[in-house]
């Protein structure tokens, strides 16, 4: 099983997924309620990027964000795409790869089945979350220039 469809799998209990043949151009995902709709015109990778933020979506949005009308709808936008950075990389399999030889946040782009920007994201939102250096499960990340990890 493929990191897609794990993440599919631990979520669809709580949502429901629908893929669309449909969708409008320039509108990849979209979210109501708990059903989150995805565009079949997008591949692999985008659509697992995809799934993450719209999975932040249902747990963190309320109401409409759709038009960016106010700033509390870009704060909800900025929370929902975090949420999907840590989901899909998240700290445990950080240690994973650490513990695997991949190192680099290149390396681990391929790991995470992600893009190289998008695991940039990643990185930059534990910055912000959690700070330049913290330790996490006997653990010590510097995300000071780029990412370094050494077991405590």
């Amino acid at each position: 099983m493929n990191r897609l469809e794990r993440t599919i799998n631990k979520y669809e209990s709580n949502i429901n997924f629908v893929y669309k043949t449909d969708m409008p151009p320039g509108l990849d995902a979209l979210t109501v309620g708990n059903n989150v709709f995805l565009t079949t015109r997008c591949g692999f990778t985008d659509t697992l990027q995809h799934v993450g933020e719209e999975i932040g979506h249902v747990q963190t949005t309320v109401g409409n964000i759709s038009k960016y009308k106010t700033a509390d709808d870009l704060n909800q936008e900025r929370k929902a795409r975090q949420r999907g950075y840590c989901l899909i990389v998240d700290l445990d399999s950080i240690i994973a790869c650490y513990q695997a030889g991949i190192r680099t946040p290149w390396e681990m782009s391929d790991f995470f089945e992600v893009s190289e920007s998008y695991m940039w994201k990643a990185i930059d939102t534990y910055r912000i979350k959690r700070g330049i250096d913290f330790t996490y499960k006997g653990y010590k990340f510097n995300l000071n220039n780029g990412l370094t990890m050494s077991k405590i």
